[in-house]
């Protein structure tokens, strides 16, 4: 069988690249033929989402490349990366379009939100969208909470469940050492990402009399963002109850993770899917407090193994932090749940196993894979 995957892998280093690093080791596994047509417009993180003449010059070797990869390669189906960013999604409906012609089975792989957004634009962004979400034999979505985004489009019987997975094993870390008031903020310090949100809720607990340590870590994109994250720590006088780590090995990431009491997701990132992070932080059992944004819902069962608050209640947010620190008892009982929705939902047999009954290599029909 020969799949050809339309996406890229890193760099740079954000979710949708490390899946497609999973997927095409996943297929390889599954004894598929696979060859990648690399749709890769970003260098950077910073990039993502900002037009260039650059990039225009690539969507059209894209396409070229694509036409080329059907006519040698001869695909039975192809895996496509969709999204809804202007830029990116005229592109993919230039290449739902050249598939369609085509007539090759093509499985839309959906990993954001913000199709009703883009379709409410107007008639002819509403049509473009049509075109795209109908010209696919299957659509794979990660969750309920990104279908319902989909909805106006693609009847449910075309939506199959694969719920995201971590591209690397869960790290044993040598006797770790959990302390019971430490937060962690793990992901890339872009400003929709909320690490200036993060220092805000460290204030607050900080301020209700608990002797917390709080670690903001991830990679910097924007020095002028760096600058604003010092000077609100100096504003709120956290001094050293407020670390930052800049960079980190495999080892040091599974280390910061092992040793925190709680792990806070405060993105109001609007195009936000399943990350990564709040996987890696079930995986070592550790219950996450998160905005209600994207698909967060699919991972984080409120009250079952963490809390989601409403997006932008910055003080709800850090009062559950609070109650988690406080209350030993509740955090461990969310944490095991944490681990036990990690082993049930998102390793890499289960991705495995949910896509190979969608692309039909075992017996019987392709199965919806729901997360909890």
């Amino acid at each position: 069988m020969r799949v050809t995957v339309i996406s890229q892998v890193p760099p740079p280093v954000h979710g949708s690249t490390l899946v497609t690093q999973l997927l095409l080791e996943t297929l390889t596994e599954l004894g598929v033929e696979v060859r990648m047509v690399d749709r890769r417009f970003s260098r950077s993180v910073s990039e993502v989402g900002r037009f260039s003449a650059r990039k225009l010059l690539s969507a059209m070797g894209l396409v070229m490349r694509l036409v080329v990869c059907l006519s040698r390669f001869r695909p039975r189906t192809v895996v496509f990366f969709a999204t809804n960013r202007s830029f990116s999604f005229l592109v993919d409906w230039t290449l739902s379009e050249v598939l369609r012609v085509s007539r090759t089975q093509s499985i839309l792989y959906i990993h954001t939100i913000g199709f009703k957004a883009l379709a409410q634009r107007g008639p002819l962004w509403s049509f473009l969208v049509r075109r795209l979400l109908s010209s696919a034999d299957m659509v794979v979505c990660l969750g309920p909470a990104l279908a319902s985004d989909l909805a106006p489009w693609v009847h449910e019987s075309r939506i199959h469940f694969i719920a995201n997975a971590l591209p690397e094993q869960p790290q044993a870390v040598a006797t770790p050492k959990t302390s019971e008031r430490s937060v962690l903020f793990l992901s890339n310090a872009l400003p929709e990402k909320g690490a200036d949100t993060f220092v805000e809720v460290a204030a607050l607990v900080s301020g209700s009399g608990l002797s917390s340590r709080f670690l903001l870590a991830g990679s910097p994109t924007d020095d002028t963002f760096e600058r604003l994250l010092s000077d609100a720590a100096s504003e709120r006088q956290l001094g050293e109850r407020l670390r930052r780590v800049r960079s980190m090995s495999p080892v040091e990431k599974w280390q910061l993770i092992s040793e925190c009491a709680v792990f806070v997701f405060p993105s109001r990132y609007p195009f936000e899917a399943q990350p990564l992070v709040i996987i890696e932080a079930l995986a070592a059992g550790k219950p996450v407090v998160a905005f209600d944004i994207g698909g967060v819902r699919d991972l984080v069962t409120d009250g079952v193994n963490g809390y989601v608050v409403s997006n932008g209640d910055t003080a709800e947010m850090a009062r559950r932090v609070s109650e988690l620190l406080t209350d030993t008892s509740l955090q461990a009982l969310l944490g095991t749940q944490a681990r036990t929705s990690y082993l049930s939902h998102h390793t890499r047999e289960a991705f495995r196993t949910a896509w190979a009954r969608a692309l039909d290599l075992d017996e019987g029909p392709p199965l919806k894979v729901r997360t909890p």
